[in-house]
């Protein structure tokens, strides 16, 4: 997984899956599909309990919601990231401690004796931590456990309901403290891909908010219910006004909040199903301006919630039939339903496997979409690397004719570094270094590697044109500056700093340029051992390690 916050439990089962297979990607996805498995079987386990207490369902049609139910979250197209993505590995392990911790709870609520209580209760304790362990995301549970105690439980008294959630409270508070403070120490990547983003600028900011989110809940919403149509990876994070998408999201929001109203009138299950589904979605929601709002793996927890209610209302409606027409009904639409979803889990898991059709379908869906125009420029600038000169070609009409972005801007550049065209190469590296505000620290790399190779094929002179600094030299002043912009990739600046000037035979400053990397930057074994390496071969006047 790359470009991941720190999460002890997911990571330590990252860890055990290397330990048994190595880097073997079908490996981790096996691990993700048990616990894909795992969170069916325990939502299966939620919903016998929620059945069986709150509706007036024979037992067998209890066991046969809850069935439905587990079936419609395993086959739903919602998970297929989730499950697909190994670095989504943190989705279903968190899900799986989520569900488990609400199973626990209803038993919790009508258990019977103070030690099986006590027991319930810390237990149900222990899996909220693990969660949070798993994923930040899960801090709603303590919300769905208390809608959970006044929709399901015994009647009690609300200062014993608040008096049982208030260790919960304690815990999610310090904890989103904590694990605040720690990704803000960890946001150490290159301005535009950093796990926290920037609020956008010219909209008011409770406008951009009120917007974004009425087109998120609309989007999650449909996913959840109606899953089946042209995917795309993720809409724009933003809605910085009134726009169509945004209508459409008032109109399926206010049709969502007004039939979890009318079913919290008719049931308490549906209330508890209602506040499930949507305090599921408030910290993924734009509440404060950080994250993307929206991306369909986000409604992982949502879905539980969307899935009982399909299987409870399919089971309600077939049993309206005879016996014998209820039990096809219910088969024939379990399956209709499962082959569906199958199909386009299918499709949806293919194209991961091959990123360009996924992004030219996106693409072609929406044109001149920015998403898309970024997703194709990685994806050819991965190509370029390996095309034959008629590939080349290809690939550099293709690209012109995207929209202008970082990454099409340094495809363009590797396609046309590989057709020789350097001077047309740098001017677009130098371009993709102006392409985002403040600069674009891939389009600094780029272009100081460019300017490196020119000067290596002319043996690293003193001067360049005139009286000015040979370019290899401009490319040191680029990677002091790109340390300088962004602290958390300095290490790589101040390596390749260290690797130009051992190139160049310029001995004294590599030497002093590796041991400044030595004592600033090499804390773990493999820098360290390229750092003595590196002096080593200064000593013994030989090339540096790797040329």
């Amino acid at each position: 997984p790359y470009r991941e916050e720190p999460l002890l439990l997911r990571d330590l089962t990252y860890w055990l899956n290397f330990r048994v297979h190595g880097a073997w990607a079908p490996g981790f996805t096996v691990v993700n599909l048990v616990l894909h498995g795992s969170c069916a079987a325990a939502l299966y386990g939620v919903a016998r309990r929620a059945f069986r207490r709150a509706t007036k369902l024979s037992p067998g049609a209890a066991e046969l919601a809850a069935f439905a139910g587990a079936l419609i979250f395993a086959s739903h197209p919602l998970h297929v990231e989730s499950v697909n993505w190994i670095s989504s590995r943190k989705d279903v392990l968190s899900l799986l401690f989520y569900l488990l911790a609400i199973r626990v709870w209803l038993d919790y609520l009508w258990a019977e004796g103070s030690a099986s209580r006590n027991r319930l209760y810390l237990g149900c304790g222990a899996l909220y931590v693990l969660a949070c362990l798993s994923k930040a995301s899960v801090v709603s549970l303590p919300g769905i456990l208390f809608m959970a105690d006044l929709c399901l439980g015994p009647k009690r008294s609300w200062r014993d309901r608040v008096l049982a959630l208030t260790p919960f409270a304690i815990w999610t508070l310090a904890f989103v403290k904590g694990y605040s403070s720690l990704l803000a120490a960890y946001d150490t990547l290159p301005e535009g891909n950093s796990v926290l983003e920037s609020f956008p600028e010219g909209a008011p900011w409770y406008q951009t908010l009120i917007c974004t989110d009425l087109m998120a809940l609309g989007l999650y919403l449909r996913d959840s219910f109606l899953p089946w149509y042209p995917r795309v990876f993720m809409r724009p994070p933003y809605a910085l006004g009134w726009s169509a998408e945004v209508a459409s999201g008032l109109v399926v929001t206010s049709l969502g909040v007004g039939a979890a109203l009318f079913g919290a009138w008719r049931s308490p299950l549906l209330a508890w199903f209602g506040a499930w589904f949507f305090m599921a979605l408030v910290p993924f929601l734009n509440l404060l301006p950080t994250g993307i709002p929206y991306a369909p793996r986000y409604g992982f927890i949502s879905s539980g919630a969307a899935s009982l209610l399909l299987g409870w209302a399919l089971v309600a409606l077939c049993g309206r039939l005879s016996r014998p027409a209820r039990t096809r009904a219910l088969g024939v639409c379990l399956a209709l339903w499962c082959g569906v979803a199958a199909a386009e889990v299918s499709s949806w898991s293919r194209a991961f496997t091959d990123p360009e059709t996924l992004w030219l379908k996106v693409e072609a869906r929406e044109p001149g979409r920015r998403h898309a125009a970024q997703g194709l420029g990685r994806v050819y600038g991965i190509q370029a690397e390996r095309a034959d000169p008629a590939r080349l070609e290809v690939l550099a009409a293709r690209l012109e004719g995207l929209l202008t972005t970082t990454n099409t801007l340094a495809a363009l550049g590797m396609v046309r570094e590989r057709q020789g065209r350097l001077d047309d190469a740098l001017a677009l590296y130098k371009k993709t270094a102006n392409a985002e505000r403040g600069g674009s620290a891939l389009g600094f790399m780029l272009t100081a590697r460019l300017l490196v190779e020119r000067d290596a094929a002319r043996g690293f002179p003193e001067k360049g044109e005139g009286d000015a600094d040979p370019e290899w030299r401009q490319a040191l002043k680029l990677y002091a500056y790109f340390a300088e912009r962004w602290p958390g990739r300095a290490e790589e600046a101040h390596r390749k700093t260290a690797e130009v000037l051992q190139r160049a035979g310029r001995v004294e400053e590599a030497g002093a340029a590796w041991r400044v990397y030595l004592i600033q930057h090499a804390r773990t074994p493999t820098q360290r051992e390229r750092a003595s390496a590196a002096l080593e071969a200064l000593q013994r006047g030989g090339p540096p390690p790797g040329d």
